[in-house]
C-alpha cells in the first residue's frame, strides 16, 4: 500500500446552509449546519483514506478541546496524525462557512494564527513515506520540509490553494501541480509556463468549478481537458481538495495514468458535491462504485 504523507492545514470548519446572507447587525437562523474537520491537507488525507489508502498528516493542531476534537476526528477515518505543535496551548484553525445550498456556493472566514508554535519534524521517520501531498500552507515551515523530503527523490503533489509570491518555494520541489482558474489570472500563466519549462514537473492540472479540467502530461507529452461529471450540487465545499486527495489514491495506489487518474478524481470530486460536507458524498461514491 502507498503511504501518502499530507502536509498542511488541518483545522475545523463551521459550516451554515443558508441563502440568506446576514445583514449588517442582524441575526439569521438556520436549522442545517455541521462541524467537522476541514483544511486543504486534511480533506485531502481523508479522501485517500475512505478510498482505502494509507494517510498521514503532518500538520499543527496543538492542545485545546477543538484540537483533540480535531485529531479524534481525524484518527476516526483512518488517518495518523504526526502534530508538529504537539502538547503547545495553542487554538487551531478554524473556519466559518456560509453555504448556498441552492446552488452549492460558498463563502469561507478562515481564521489562520501564525506558524511560530511548530517544531521540527523527524525527518528520519519522513522516509518511510511514498509520495507527499502539501497544500503551501504553514509557510515557512512547509517549505522547508519540501526541500528536505524532496532530496530523498520522494514526488510532491502540490495544490495551490491560494496564490502568494511563497509558491516559487514550493515549485522547485514540485511533481504534480494543481491549481484553480480563482488563482489570478496574471500569475496562472507564470505557473504554467515554470511548469513547461521544469525538469521535475510531470503534470500539470487546472481546474475551474464545474467546468472542464485543463490538463498536461510533461512526462509523455500529452494534453487535454476532462469534463465534469454531470450532478445536482448542493455543497462544493472541499471539492478541489476531495479531487486531489482522490488523485492520490488512483494515481500512486492504483497506479492509473496521470489522465485517468484525474478522470477518476474528478469522478470523486463531482459526486462529493451531491451532499452536504465532504465526506458523505465521497463515502456513496464507494459504495456506488467499489
Amino acid at each position: 500500500m502507498a503511504r501518502g504523507l499530507y502536509v498542511g492545514l488541518a483545522g475545523m470548519d463551521i459550516i451554515y446552509y443558508s441563502d440568506n446572507y446576514p445583514k449588517k447587525n442582524e441575526k439569521s437562523t438556520v436549522t442545517q449546519y455541521s462541524i467537522f474537520t476541514g483544511g486543504p491537507a486534511a480533506n485531502a488525507a481523508i479522501t485517500n483514506s475512505i478510498l482505502g489508502g494509507e494517510s498521514t498528516v503532518l500538520t499543527s493542531i496543538g492542545k485545546s478541546v477543538l484540537g483533540d476534537a480535531i485529531k479524534k476526528d481525524l484518527r476516526s477515518f483512518g488517518v495518523k496524525v504526526l502534530d508538529l505543535s504537539e502538547g503547545i496551548d495553542i487554538q487551531p484553525f478554524i473556519s466559518a462557512i456560509m453555504v448556498n445550498p441552492d446552488d452549492g456556493s460558498r463563502s469561507i472566514w478562515s481564521g489562520q494564527r501564525s506558524f511560530n508554535d511548530i517544531t521540527e519534524p523527524d525527518y528520519e521517520s519522513l522516509k518511510e513515506f511514498d509520495y507527499c501531498l502539501c497544500d503551501c500552507y504553514m509557510h515557512p515551515h512547509s517549505a522547508k520540509i519540501l526541500e528536505r523530503i524532496s532530496k530523498t527523490g520522494m514526488e510532491v503533489v502540490l495544490d495551490v490553494d491560494y496564490y502568494s509570491s511563497t509558491i516559487w518555494d514550493y515549485l522547485p520541489r514540485s511533481t504534480f501541480v494543481f491549481f484553480s482558474k480563482q488563482v489570478e489570472s496574471e500569475s496562472q500563466g507564470s505557473i504554467e509556463g515554470y511548469c513547461k519549462d521544469s525538469i521535475s514537473i510531470r503534470g500539470l492540472a487546472v481546474s475551474n468549478d464545474s467546468n472542464p479540467i485543463k490538463w498536461t502530461d510533461f512526462k509523455n507529452r500529452t494534453e487535454g481537458v476532462l469534463e465534469i461529471p454531470p450532478c445536482k450540487s448542493i455543497d462544493t465545499l472541499g471539492a478541489g481538495d476531495i479531487l486531489h486527495g482522490a488523485f492520490c489514491h488512483y494515481f500512486y495506489e492504483k497506479e492509473l495514468s496521470f489522465r485517468d487518474s484525474l478522470k477518476k478524481a474528478s469522478e470523486v470530486a463531482s459526486m462529493s458535491t451531491t451532499e452536504f460536507g465532504t465526506r458523505k458524498g465521497v463515502q456513496n461514491f464507494i459504495s456506488q462504485f467499489p
